[in-house]
C-alpha cells in the first residue's frame, strides 16, 4: 500500500480545528441585572459553553469529523497492490491490401479473406472489457491509425465494418512497428494481427513489442496473381 500525493496530509490537523470549535468560549457582552432567578437558563447555557468544559461527542461533531477525514484521504490517493488486469488495451491490425479481397478457390460460400478477418475482429470488439479499450490499424502500403483508442464497441464495429481492400500491397513491418509505439503508451497491452500473408519478419519483432502478439492467419495459401504493368 502507498499514498500517490503524501502531502495532503499536512491538512489532517485541521481535524483538531473542528475539535477546538466545539471547546471555543463564548463572549457575551457583560451588565448589571437586578436578579438572577429569571437568567439561570443562560447561566447554564454559559456553564455549558466553559472552555474546560468535557467534550459531549454528537452525530454532528463525528460526521464534520469523518467528512475532512475522507477528504483528506482521497486528496491523498491511497494506492494498493493489485493482481487484477485493469484496462486491458488492444492494438488490432487488419491487412487491407490486395490479395484480402480474394476469395479462397474451393472455399465455401463467397466470403473474402477480409470479410472472414472482419468477422474474427468483431468477437475482439465484443471481448472488450467494460473499462477496456482498443486501437484500429488499417495495413496497406502504408500503416494508419482507423480509430484511436476507444471503449466504444460500435464505432469500432462499423470502422472495422467498413474497411475495403486496397489495390496494393501491404507493409506490414511499418504495421508492426506503429503497434508497438502505441502498446508501449498503455500498460496491460495486447497486439492482434489479421492478415492472409507470411511475414517472417513479425517473428524476429515480437521480441521488440511490449505487449503479447497474436498472429491470426486468414485464406488459405495460394499463389497470387495479379497485373502488375500494363
Amino acid at each position: 500500500m502507498g499514498i500517490l500525493a503524501p502531502l495532503a496530509l499536512a491538512a489532517l490537523p485541521l481535524l483538531a480545528v473542528i475539535v477546538a470549535l466545539y471547546l471555543l468560549k463564548l463572549r457575551r457582552p457583560m451588565a448589571p441585572v437586578g436578579s438572577l432567578h429569571l437568567w439561570e437558563s443562560l447561566t447554564r447555557d454559559r456553564e455549558a459553553n466553559s472552555l474546560w468544559q468535557r467534550l459531549k461527542v454528537s452525530s454532528l461533531l463525528l460526521l464534520q469529523l469523518l467528512a475532512l477525514l475522507v477528504l483528506i484521504l482521497a486528496l491523498a490517493r491511497p494506492w494498493v497492490p493489485s493482481t487484477e488486469a485493469v484496462g486491458r488495451h488492444t492494438v488490432l491490425v487488419i491487412d487491407v491490401s490486395a490479395s484480402m479481397g480474394a476469395t479462397d478457390a474451393g472455399a465455401s460460400g463467397s466470403k473474402s479473406r477480409l470479410r472472414d478477418a472482419q468477422e474474427q475482429a468483431g468477437d475482439l470488439v465484443d471481448a472488450i472489457p467494460p473499462d477496456g479499450t482498443m486501437t484500429l490499424i488499417a495495413s496497406a502500403e502504408h500503416a494508419s491509425v482507423i480509430v484511436p483508442a476507444t471503449g466504444d464497441k460500435a464505432r469500432l464495429r462499423d470502422a472495422i465494418g467498413n474497411l475495403h481492400a486496397q489495390p496494393t500491397g501491404t507493409d506490414m513491418t511499418e504495421a508492426v512497428n506503429l503497434a508497438r509505439v502505441l502498446a508501449s503508451r498503455q500498460a496491460n497491452s495486447a497486439v492482434w494481427i489479421f492478415s492472409d500473408g507470411a511475414f517472417p519478419e513479425i517473428n524476429s519483432k515480437s521480441e521488440a513489442v511490449p505487449a503479447p502478439l497474436h498472429f491470426v492467419a486468414v485464406g488459405r495459401g495460394s499463389a497470387n496473381q495479379g497485373v502488375t504493368a500494363l
